[in-house]
């Protein structure tokens, strides 16, 4: 951001402050909107809403880059509290009490152990190209997870009481 978009280090902590304002109200409502939409729609929504929060910070221009940070960070921000304490909340439904504490390793490590991996490619792609298509490329990264979610069993999951409809579609 300081060289990219010429950003002082005052004007990051501005878009950071109130950017990640989104990660309490995604918090907040999540119990509200999940009730409305169910689990499995607010999983792909804040799917979405993370893949739309990285494309608005890919496409943030010199004339008011502020402004398209702030709403970029904002709107992922919401996104990610709403992911994860839905998935969260079906991961545990879905899996045997004996087996939980497995799958919640494997799923730390897979989700947590892709964060190096995603850095390193974005810092070469930013690198070698810039560092505005790295981002839009997560973007479309985002939006292209959608997809398996969309032909899951997911998408039938309204409470986490119905999760044993995955458990017996899948399992």
């Amino acid at each position: 951001m300081t060289r990219t978009l010429e950003l002082s280090a005052y004007q990051i902590g501005i878009v950071t402050g109130i950017g990640n304002i989104g990660f309490l109200i995604g918090a907040a409502i999540s119990k509200r909107l999940t009730e409305k939409f169910g689990v499995g729609n607010i999983i792909i929504y804040s799917l979405g809403l993370i893949a739309l929060g990285f494309l608005i910070v890919g496409i943030a221009n010199a004339s008011s880059p502020i402004a398209y940070l702030i709403v970029g960070q904002f709107i992922m921000s919401i996104g990610v509290p709403l992911y994860n304490v839905n998935l969260g909340s079906l991961r545990q439904a879905i899996t045997p009490n004996d087996l939980l504490g497995r799958v919640n390793s494997v799923s730390r490590v897979f989700g947590r152990g892709g964060v190096p991996i995603g850095s390193a490619l974005g810092a070469m792609i930013a690198s070698v190209i810039n560092p505005r298509t790295a981002v839009i490329i997560a973007g479309i990264g985002g939006v292209l997870a959608i997809l398996p979610a969309l032909r899951s069993s997911v998408i039938w999951v309204k409470t986490i009481s119905d999760a044993d409809k995955i458990r017996n579609k899948e399992g």
